[in-house]
């Protein structure tokens, strides 16, 4: 028997009572709700429902009445009724739970459903239901959990088409019937946006596609280059259109940030691995591909090539123009160098000046020799800097798979070898690694790292060649620095200073040698011995520190010497290098009291004109011009004319390389004030040296 609106306002368990005047009719209640009002029998047929559930359900309520509400649920739901009903029966008190229903129009509808047992005449008779309409909190939420799954997706770096297929299956499960694509509209055709790339946006040539503008946004690359809008593809039953519109939405937002993420990842990524002012490969890079050219190179029997460039005297433009400068040249040369490779080589900047390559598929070192010649012959234009032309040439080192190596680490530290040699032999040219050069190299790298110990370990000593001057009286010493290495012995200063340069332990050095030639000087005339001053032989990179004036201050305050016995040696290369600097730094020296001396004259520019404008004191002929010519250098015309010139300057004018009684005598007659050579003996300790200075003049050899 159905159960009537009157029953179910006389229900037993809230008995029947007679309304009140101005009450409100308890069945106009019923149909003015918001929420769904039902009841069904216990055989779950309906057997009422009001106004709401017509208006949420879409069924009319001559479709609904006497239909099985199981038919309407989802069968997980539809489980779920069947169970409430038993507990109800069984005395379960009112339960609140949750049911999908679908909707006439099929629609998927989520109620939260409260129901309670109706009675007649104290007997269950059926139950009533209170459905309040959550489809839009449970849309919301499963939408959110929906595009946390895909953010996490993101977050973990998955690939960028796993990312799209997962957004369109999610679009698919919120919209009902509904199939997604996501695509990318470039220069009016359509691309699968899974096919972003970072080089060049797009993939080429991608299958013919059809879609329904529902939402279009720009999609721009890292640097800002429009790339395309993005648009989504629907097709299938429509759902509301207010949720779609949601839906879609969302899903093109969130598809927005995964192909944002993979552009900014592949951006990081690309700039760990390539040089940011050339766009080269940089080393980590370099040494990857390296590493697989060897593979395939191993596999195919095949020969390569690696070649370490390095630019000559790049340190130059830097100082003179600045880093702006610099910058244009090494974008230039990295132009230059990539237009003469193929495609298949390798090309890369290693760091400051210096570039790499690695030529692939050599029939014989030819090739090596011929690609080589070509890199070098692209530096033979001059390279453009605010309408200045600069002139910069490369040094190339090549070393050769097999031949000179079977592993990347090998390779590339016999090319920079080679390379060494090749600047070594006057640069703009190429070398190609040979054995002997390893035994140099290892040698080298002996040098170098028992340097940054010797002087704590007090291995450098100070040898002094005496000077005489017209009348063959001691008048100073060359102070000469000497390596007593513990394995090799005693070492000249040609062999370790270039390394010290290089690694910069000349500072540290050099401040050692201007040190203990002023303490041992200083010696000698606290010991009452005759005056006699001491060079000190000043490198490039010493004069060219803005505390070197400091240096020479200290030393001479920390030994007490009198200024005047301290004489500092320059090249001419150094002192030209910055003239106007120069000057300036030896306006400075000068003011502390010390000497200045222009040393080995004749082997730099040769031109006393720029001796006019730098403040100095001696100037020492290089010991070329005094050679040949038996007792009467072919060179003395010149000799004659330097030292009149130089003392027409107000200078002193010193002769190295005095071997012969006869030199001495025409260089003496020629007007020369001092004399240094073998002539008067090898460089003495500073024992020796002291002894001389006691015993008087030093007697020539010959």
């Amino acid at each position: 028997m159905d159960l009537t609106s009157a029953e179910i306002k006389n229900s037993p368990d809230e008995p029947s009572r007679a309304a009140e005047p101005g009450e409100f009719d308890y069945f106009d209640l019923i149909e003015d709700a918001n929420d769904i009002i039902y009841t069904i029998d216990l055989y779950g047929r309906l057997t009422f429902l009001n106004k709401a559930a017509e208006r949420i359900t879409g069924y009319s309520r001559q479709e609904a009445l006497g239909a099985q509400i199981g038919d309407w649920l989802d069968p997980e739901s539809r489980r779920l009724s069947d169970e409430m009903l038993q507990q109800k029966l069984g005395g379960c008190p009112r339960t609140t739970y949750e049911v999908t229903l679908r909707a006439k129009d099929g629609r998927r509808i989520f109620l939260e459903v409260s129901t309670r047992l109706l009675f007649r005449q104290g007997i269950p008779a059926g139950i009533q239901g209170i459905a309040r309409d959550i489809t839009g909190r449970k849309r919301a939420e499963t939408l959110e959990r929906d595009r946390n799954r895909v953010l996490e997706l993101v977050a973990s770096a998955e690939p960028l088409e796993g990312v799209l297929r997962e957004l369109c299956l999610m679009v698919e499960r919120q919209l009902s019937g509904v199939r997604c694509s996501i695509f990318v509209l470039r220069d009016d055709r359509l691309l699968p946006a899974a096919g972003l790339d970072r080089s060049c946006g797009l993939h080429e040539n991608p299958p013919p596609a059809v879609a329904v503008d529902l939402r279009r946004v720009p999609i721009q690359s890292q640097a800002g280059v429009l790339l395309g809008e993005l648009l989504l593809e629907r097709s299938g039953s429509a759902a509301e259109p207010e949720h779609e519109r949601t839906v879609l939405e969302a899903a093109l937002r969130l598809a927005v940030v995964a192909i944002e993420q993979r552009q900014l990842t592949e951006s990081l990524a690309y700039r760990a691995t390539h040089d940011p002012l050339t766009g080269l490969p940089n080393r980590s890079l370099f040494e990857r591909n390296l590493e697989q050219a060897l593979a395939e190179a191993r596999r195919h029997g095949r020969a390569l090539a690696v070649l370490f460039i390095d630019l000559d005297r790049f340190k130059q433009i830097n100082d003179s123009l600045g880093h702006l400068a610099g910058d244009q040249v090494l974008v230039q040369a990295a132009r230059r160098l990539h237009a003469c490779l193929r495609r298949s080589d390798l090309l890369a900047r290693m760091g400051g000046d210096e570039f790499t390559a690695v030529i692939t598929d050599l029939s014989d070192t030819r090739d090596a020799a011929r690609v080589a010649e070509k890199l070098l012959a692209a530096f033979q234009e001059p390279f453009l800097w605010e309408d200045q032309e600069l002139f910069v040439t490369a040094s190339i080192g090549v070393s050769l798979y097999p031949r000179d190596g079977r592993d990347a680490a090998a390779l590339q530290r016999n090319a920079d070898v080679a390379m060494y040699r090749a600047k070594s032999r006057g640069r703009n040219a190429f070398e190609f690694f040979a054995p002997e050069l390893a035994a140099a190299a290892q040698h080298r790298l002996q040098i170098e790292n028992s340097l940054r110990k010797a002087l704590d370990t007090g291995e450098f000593r100070l040898y002094y060649h005496p000077q005489v001057d017209r009348s063959g009286r001691l008048a100073a010493y060359e102070a000469l620095l000497v390596w007593d290495h513990p394995t090799l012995g005693l070492t000249p200063p040609s062999q370790f200073i270039p390394v010290a340069e290089e690694s910069g332990m000349i500072v540290p050095l050099g401040a050692w040698a201007i040190q203990e030639a002023c303490r041992q000087c200083a010696l000698w005339q606290r010991q009452g011995l005759p005056r006699a001053a001491v060079a000190v032989n000043i490198s490039a990179v010493q004069f060219a520190r803005h505390d070197f004036v400091e240096t020479v201050a200290q030393a001479l305050s920390a030994s007490g010497l009198d200024p005047t016995l301290l004489e500092l040696e320059l090249t001419e290369n150094v002192v030209l290098r910055h003239l106007e600097e120069s000057a300036r730094q030896m306006q400075r020296l000068r003011a502390l009291g010390v000497s200045i001396a222009i040393d080995d004259f004749g082997t730099g520019y040769s031109s006393l004109s720029y001796l006019r404008h730098l403040p100095l004191d001696v100037l020492k002929m290089d010991q070329s011009f005094l050679q040949g010519g038996g007792g009467r250098p072919i060179a003395m015309p010149l000799v004659e004319a330097i030292i009149a010139l130089a003392h027409g300057l107000g200078l002193q004018v010193v002769a190295e390389g005095v071997e012969t009684r006869e030199h001495f005598e025409a260089l003496r007659a020629a007007g020369c004030d001092r004399f240094q050579g073998y002539l008067w003996g090898e460089p003495l300790t500073a024992e020796a040296a002291t002894r001389l200075l006691a015993d008087g003049p030093p007697t020539p050899t010959s």
